[in-house]
């Protein structure tokens, strides 16, 4: 039930390496959009995933309970120097240091942003096209609508609709 089909879809995954992959999470609701991806990225591709997050965090916290390995990190250039050349970036738009990351490997890597609120933070935090990712990846029409008007100049090709995979995690577990 759990969609990545857009990573399926990947010229790195085509060619079937085993990827080095930096996930920058942030707070509750980018944990529990972007883990059961990262969960499921990995039991699938066999991923090398390093889990970021801020000193201090929500995420930090949640991750810590699950006894999830991750590292926790000040800033995005704390994260850049320890990790150079990732093969793939994956955050979300509720992630600051994901956003600054997204930046900093332009050019180094593809960054894929999971947006999981309608829009706000597009404006308000990403709306400099200097942050704009390789995709990113919203819920439904509305949300690519909303990106399209937030983002004018984003090319509507590289926003990709796949239905929420916490959601799939959490319907999964009462089927």
């Amino acid at each position: 039930m759990l969609r990545v089909t857009f990573l399926d879809n990947t010229q790195l995954q085509k060619e079937r390496i085993l990827m080095k992959v930096i996930a920058s999470i942030q707070d509750t609701g980018c944990t529990y959009a972007l883990l059961p991806v990262l969960q499921e990225a990995e039991r699938r591709y066999k991923w090398n995933i390093k889990i970021c997050v801020p000193y201090g965090s929500s995420a930090a916290r949640i991750l810590e309970a699950q006894e999830i390995p991750h590292r926790q990190f000040q800033s995005a250039e704390e994260v850049r120097n320890r990790y150079s050349s990732p093969d793939l970036l994956l955050t979300s738009t509720g992630s600051t240091i994901g956003r600054d990351l997204s930046y900093l490997y332009k050019g180094v890597c593809p960054r894929f942003v999971f947006q999981y609120t309608w829009g706000a933070k597009l404006i308000r935090e990403w709306e400099d096209p200097r942050f704009w990712p390789t995709g990113i990846i919203v819920n439904d029409v509305i949300d690519k609508k909303i990106t399209q008007r937030a983002w004018k100049g984003y090319d509507h090709d590289r926003i990709y609709i796949t239905p929420s995979a916490a959601w799939d995690a959490f319907a999964r577990g009462y089927a």
